[in-house]
């Protein structure tokens, strides 16, 4: 709301006093809005050919759109001989009315969704702003969890601006860990993943499918294995190890010699690298006995 401010001016050739002269400033509005002001000026001094600046209303009420017309005189109640400057021409104002700007809602989001364009504010051709926003665009890990408002402000041809506002909501991710995951050997067992939390999310990864690794479908190697969780709000996160699948020592075992029935116990040393355990029947301690093996 604007202050009305009115300047006098000192046509004469001495300075007017206006303790000694007093004046009364009245300002009539009609039109769009109706009102009168009337401001009495008891002090102060005006030099000759010099403007003063008196405030007659402050604020006036300018919100009704319309046309307002605003009509000032100055009447100096004491020795003004010529009044023939007192009424000032009649001022026009036009106010026009705020645009009607409205935006739609906008669904929550989570903190790690792709960056969007922000639409629904109308009139079209209006300007978002807000924590996350630039060039109309919304980020979500620029913004940070918790309720963001935007604002849609939306200026017509007239210069006359307004705008609304609505909430996004950035929803934090779940914390989800997955401990570490022992190395295995090629060819064992196809077996089930473990470690991922909270509970129900889903394993990817080389060598994985259904929750089961599988050493023979991955092959030798170090592999990423991830634990995928998405929560109720539709929020998703995940974490990530390594599994590892050692490659299978290359063993070879010689040709033993033929023993008779009655040879005492000999210790088997052909087996490649060392450092092995030899098994079967009628061996024991790394030795074969021919008597507890019998003829063959």
């Amino acid at each position: 709301k604007p202050n009305l401010i009115v300047t006098v001016e000192n046509f004469s050739s001495s300075k007017h006093d206006f303790s000694v002269d007093k004046a009364e400033i009245i300002a009539t509005i009609t039109g769009a809005s109706t009102a009168s002001y009337t401001l009495s000026i008891q002090t102060g001094t005006i030099s000759p050919g010099r403007t003063a600046q008196f405030t007659v209303a402050a604020p006036v009420d300018l919100t009704i759109p319309g046309d307002h017309y605003f009509d000032i005189n100055i009447t100096v109640l004491t020795g003004d001989a010529d009044n023939s400057n007192d009424a000032l021409a009649t001022q026009h104002i036009k106010v026009n009315p705020l645009p009607t700007v409205t935006l739609n809602s906008f669904s929550a989001v989570c903190l790690n969704a792709p960056a969007f364009t922000l639409s629904g504010g109308s009139p079209t051709g209006g300007i978002y702003s807000g924590l996350g926003v630039s060039g109309g665009i919304f980020t979500a890990s620029a913004a940070g969890t918790g309720n963001k408002t935007i604002t849609y402000t939306y200026t017509d041809g007239n210069g006359c601006a307004a705008n609304a506002q609505k909430v996004i909501t950035v929803r934090a991710l779940p914390s989800v860990t997955q401990s570490s995951l022992s190395n295995v050997c090629a060819g064992v067992a196809a077996f089930s993943l473990s470690g991922g939390s909270p509970s129900g999310g889903i394993y990817t990864g080389t060598g994985v499918n259904a929750g089961m690794f599988d050493p023979s479908a991955s092959g030798t190697g170090t592999f990423t294995v991830t634990y995928a969780y998405t929560d109720l709000n539709g929020c998703s996160n995940s974490a990530s190890t390594t599994q590892t699948v050692d490659t299978l020592p290359s063993v070879s075992f010689g040709v033993v010699s033929q023993v008779c029935i009655n040879a005492t116990a000999i210790a088997l040393t052909t087996g490649f690298p060392s450092g092995g355990t030899y098994s079967g029947t009628g061996v024991s301690g790394g030795s074969f006995n021919a008597s507890v093996e019998g003829v063959g």
